[in-house]
């Protein structure tokens, strides 16, 4: 959709499909009923969108695909589960051998690192075998059990 400016004449022979409006004779095309009302309100939304400190030419495209990525995106709730799915789909891993399942955790190492030992254990009273009895690990209430 346009206004008839010459350089849109290729779309059509494009594969596109153009519809026209004269603005010289009316704002609405009497026979399509095609207007340029929309797409001037979408291009004012994205004009609006772009920091007007940054407005490089090279960072243009950045912003409109960010623009759209929140136009399609109107939750804001869902847009961080979305963006994680094109991550996805662009960026697959090579291989699977490094990805512990959810089921299969992730595996412990054998042994400590030489010299860390002293380091690692700490004590800690919710998992000591003396404290066990009096201590639920699961919820961590302290209670005794019986």
């Amino acid at each position: 959709m346009s206004d008839c400016w010459r350089s849109y004449d290729c779309l059509n022979s494009e594969g596109y499909r153009h519809l026209t409006v004269n603005h010289s004779y009316n704002f609405v095309n009497p026979e399509t009923k095609a207007h340029t009302q929309h797409i001037e309100r979408l291009w004012r939304k994205v004009k609006w969108n772009i920091p007007k400190a940054d407005n490089k030419r090279h960072h243009m495209f950045g912003h409109l695909i960010k623009f759209l990525f929140r136009f399609k995106h109107t939750l804001y709730q869902k847009r961080f589960h979305e963006i994680f799915k094109n991550i996805t789909r662009l960026y697959r891993p090579i291989s699977t051998d490094y990805y512990p399942t959810a089921t299969q955790g992730p595996t412990p190492p054998e042994t400590e690192p030489a010299g860390r030992t002293d380091i690692n254990h700490h004590h800690n009273p919710l998992t000591s075998d003396s404290n066990r009895k009096y201590v639920n690990v699961t919820n961590h209430h302290h209670h005794k059990t019986p």
